[in-house]
């Protein structure tokens, strides 16, 4: 789905975006490894910026995908009482989810890569066996392997870089023995188009099965899992790649 940046979003992109076309074309005529290193860097921030500006700035906190998330965590969570997994790459992203999270009132349970064992079983143990534990927020390193298909409802916050990780993401979620429809969304700002998706080869072909298979839109019924079957069928196909069955 099409998320429009804040006015603050677009304002700190602009110069980000000028200056990575001028490191560009200037790589173009005369590569330079400090050149490719900043170009890098500036991709980074674009992304994160993509997610909320606090990411790039501590002192500034505007984020259209956090405006979006809070009327969506209204409708699902508080309105329809289901239970919600969200995914994001980024332990700062991750708090200020669950910052929202607490401003909201609803009780949830978080993982990631820095938590124990005992952490990762209490946290999943929380959130599935608790009725009140309605959202679970996870990093990709925290929630590798876990079984969260107490839930129907997964939110990839943003793209990953290889859509392996988007798959692996929601194979949280859709598994064996889960017996309800599941239902994915991948909010997507311009600069998520423009800097992650198109930017990158090996996703030119999955993200237009990504976006017709997880884009809800107003007016459009919810796609579900077996829309994104062709995506990981051609994933397995690739050399040296490996999903998890």
């Amino acid at each position: 789905m099409n998320i429009p940046l804040t006015g603050l979003q677009k304002e700190m992109a602009h110069p980000l975006i000028i200056e990575m076309e001028e490191l560009k074309q200037r790589i173009k005529l005369r590569y330079d490894l400090n050149d490719f290193i900043r170009h890098r860097w500036l991709i980074n921030r674009i992304v994160e910026l993509s997610d909320s500006t606090s990411l790039i700035d501590s002192a500034t906190d505007s984020s259209s995908k956090i405006e979006w998330l809070e009327k969506f965590l209204s409708e699902q969570c508080c309105g329809n009482n289901e239970k919600v997994v969200i995914f994001t790459r980024w332990t700062r992203m991750q708090k200020i989810i669950i910052r929202l999270c607490n401003k909201m009132g609803i009780s949830y349970a978080s993982l990631n890569g820095q938590d124990t064992i005992e952490e990762r079983e209490k946290a999943v143990r929380r959130f599935t066996s608790e009725e009140n534990a309605m959202v679970f927020v996870s990093t990709d390193a925290g929630g590798i392997g876990v079984n969260l298909q107490c839930a129907r409802i997964i939110v990839n916050f943003e793209p990953g870089w290889n859509p392996a990780t988007d798959a692996q993401r929601i194979q949280r979620v859709h598994r064996i023995g889960q017996r309800r429809e599941v239902q994915a969304y991948l909010p997507l700002t311009s600069l998520d188009y423009m800097f992650t998706l198109a930017t990158h080869p090996k996703k030119a072909f999955p993200s237009d099965r990504i976006d017709a298979a997880r884009q809800v839109t107003s007016g459009e019924s919810i796609q579900t899992w077996e829309e994104l079957l062709p995506v990981i069928e051609w994933l397995k196909q690739k050399p040296g790649r490996e999903l998890n069955k």
